[in-house]
């Protein structure tokens, strides 16, 4: 380049890249699960202003039943396997008088 331009060239050339401002930075890419999960935590209620739907459970068992064994019982297993589905839980609580998120109950209490 030299050659062909000459020296004058190829510095007056140089001096103005150098005035040029540089361009700007490629935005980081950000996936949408993680735009979502950063939404989505901005929006989390405080630990006390989550309802807690288990202990929603056992007040209206306590209320009606007096207890909950009896309540079990009673209606969540009148057949007495011992154990139940989770359809057969979420008819329980319907049963019961529970009007909270059964869905969130069974994931409340752990449940698999």
């Amino acid at each position: 380049a030299r050659e062909v331009c000459g020296l004058k060239a190829m510095s007056t050339v140089r001096e103005e890249y150098a005035e040029m401002d540089p361009l700007p930075k490629k935005a980081v890419h950000v996936s949408i699960a993680a735009r979502a999960k950063e939404q989505c935590s901005e929006n989390l209620r405080e630990e006390e202003d989550r309802r807690f739907f288990r202990e929603e459970l056992l007040t209206v068992l306590q209320a009606r039943w007096e207890s909950p064994i009896r309540a079990w019982g009673a209606v969540m297993d009148p057949a007495s396997k011992g154990k139940l589905t989770k359809d057969e839980f979420f008819v329980g609580c319907s049963v019961a008088g529970f009007t909270g998120s059964k869905s969130s109950l069974w994931k409340e209490l752990g449940l698999k």
